[in-house]
């Protein structure tokens, strides 16, 4: 089986989502394993521990470059950003970070987009939230948890970008081996034009 832990990164508390593929346990190929749109950025990691499996890459949402003054609050998300890709790499978990910009273009063809768009457009191709009585794909999924299930959208759709940053935990190095140099994706945007070339 295998499963992607996605994650939309904020400064104190992110969302999360949890994407299986061919779940044996499932009547379904694809189903939501887990969801929670406000995880303290401290449970992240133990999220990650607890439900990897032997084929599990993880995706977190990268910040797009758009020109713009930022405040100290992005600093601070990309330094948790930074901490995750350390943590995956720590227990040998793939890791792909993949930019706000590229997601959004997949999905919607827009580059201005809003988080309610994306989610509509994540919805339309997957299922809907459904009810109690009746739930649907994304039963159970809110806030923060629809960004991370854009994300990983992208990844089951096939979705590439050479925009996108690429951590195999294959690039661990022990004490007195060369330093890999660090590495962009070389992957070609299966999923549409990138629209920040």
């Amino acid at each position: 089986m295998k499963r992607i832990i996605a994650i939309d990164p904020g400064l104190e508390k992110s969302g999360a989502i949890i994407w299986d593929i061919d779940n044996p346990t499932s009547e379904q190929k694809h189903s939501i394993f887990y969801s929670n749109g406000q995880l303290e950025n401290e449970q992240v990691f133990k999220c990650i521990i607890e439900h990897c499996t032997d084929e599990t890459l993880v995706a977190i949402e990268w910040i797009s470059s758009m020109g713009n003054v930022v405040g100290q609050d992005v600093f601070e998300t990309i330094l948790w950003i930074g901490q995750f890709v350390h943590f995956c790499k720590t227990v040998k978990l793939d890791c792909r970070l993949i930019p706000r910009m590229t997601i959004k273009y997949h999905h919607t063809g827009s580059r201005t987009a809003k988080d309610s768009n994306i989610a509509a457009a994540v919805r339309e191709k997957w299922g809907e939230k459904g009810t109690k009585k009746n739930p649907g794909f994304f039963y159970g999924v809110v806030s923060h948890a629809w960004q991370a299930a854009a994300v990983a959208a992208f990844v089951v759709e096939g979705a590439e970008s050479d925009r996108e940053l690429v951590f195999p935990f294959s690039d661990i190095i022990e004490l007195g081996q060369e330093r890999p140099q660090p590495q962009k994706s070389l992957l070609t945007g299966a999923g549409g034009p990138d629209p920040l070339q």
